[in-house]
């Protein structure tokens, strides 16, 4: 069982060794049956550009750095809006995770998810960050070293998530 969850009255085996007890009234699937890849990109460039921080999630670039972010133009770069997920792909074996307010642009390199289903963004959002699951992350990152690995979303949707039944708890 994941060391962040909160006490649950009752839990069951999960069925998958890293993931241990979970909750009783949820349920295991795999990623790919929770969040959905998109891919919208920015025909004209206008829009805020947003960043993925660890500590405050996905914000504006401005309220992250007075530094000019080096991209000529935003034209190509990923449309995000509120209540979905964002993955650095790069950093996503150490958590990198976010969802915000704002509806603006992500880097190319980001992956964007819709939230399949009733799931409660927040929550999806908190399980990815746990632990247990970061720890899957990394090892089903593939690339040339430390701190260059990719999270492809093959990969990534084939690793089993512990979620609620009505996706609200």
């Amino acid at each position: 069982m994941s060391a962040t969850l909160r006490p649950y009255p009752a839990y069951k085996d999960s069925g998958v060794p890293w993931l241990g007890q979970v909750p009783e009234r949820w349920k295991v699937s795999r990623i790919k049956t929770v969040l959905r890849e998109t891919d919208r990109r920015s025909t004209d460039g206008s829009g805020v550009l947003l960043s993925l921080s660890r500590q405050r999630g996905l914000i504006s670039h401005s309220d992250m750095t007075d530094k000019l972010h080096s991209a000529k133009t935003l034209v190509g770069y990923k449309c995000y809006c509120p209540g979905q997920i964002v993955m650095n792909r790069m950093q996503a074996w150490s958590g990198m995770f976010g969802a915000g307010s704002l509806a603006g642009l992500v880097s190319p390199d980001y992956a964007v998810f819709d939230i399949l289903c009733s799931h409660d963004a927040r929550l999806v959002l908190e399980r990815l960050k746990t632990s247990d699951m970061v720890a899957q992350f990394a090892l089903e990152s593939k690339g040339i070293g430390s701190g260059f690995n990719r999270l492809y979303t093959d990969r990534f949707g084939s690793i089993p998530i512990s979620l609620s039944l009505d996706g609200r708890e």
